[in-house]
């Protein structure tokens, strides 16, 4: 890990400011637009102290996002995912989609319908995934996972039934 940050033309030595500008104007995350006007910030020969002021953030944080910057360089590399690796890869979310237009009961399961526990007990056996119940459901709601038993197929439901009466 870098222990101190360069400033001026040392910071990012391969890196100008008009490459700098220029990543920042292409980027479509706010998040990684803050990182780059930080970056441009230190190349101009800011302190961490005035950088930290200007992007609204610690000077913990910034330290951080330059070091990132400086291990990883500053192109795709640089923005790696945060985090849990996620538990469900896209494909299962659109087979999990698929697999539950049908009932649970025809999967073997004691459910009359899907509930996040019947869920989370099918994808334990389908996917070799476990998961609790809670989050279960906000993995589907959060993925817009639709199921005849969610709220939002509920929801649905009922404004249709609305609209024929």
């Amino acid at each position: 890990m870098v222990k101190s940050i360069p400033e001026g033309k040392k910071f990012l030595s391969n890196v100008t400011i008009a490459q700098l500008r220029s990543l920042q104007k292409k980027e479509k995350s706010e998040r990684y637009k803050r990182h780059f006007a930080a970056a441009i910030k230190r190349k101009e020969g800011q302190s961490m102290r005035e950088i930290a002021d200007d992007v609204n953030m610690s000077v913990a944080s910034i330290k951080i996002w330059f070091q990132n910057m400086m291990e990883r360089g500053v192109t795709d590399n640089y923005k790696v995912s945060q985090g849990r690796p996620p538990k469900f890869t896209l494909e299962q979310l659109d087979e999990l989609s698929v697999d539950m237009k049908k009932l649970p009961s025809e999967y073997g399961l004691n459910y009359d319908s899907w509930t996040s526990e019947a869920v989370t007990k099918y994808v334990s056996r389908r996917f070799n995934i476990s998961i609790t119940p809670g989050s279960m459901r906000r993995i589907l709601v959060r993925k817009d996972v639709d199921w005849p038993g969610s709220a939002k197929a509920k929801r649905q439901r009922r404004e249709e039934e609305a609209r024929m009466a």
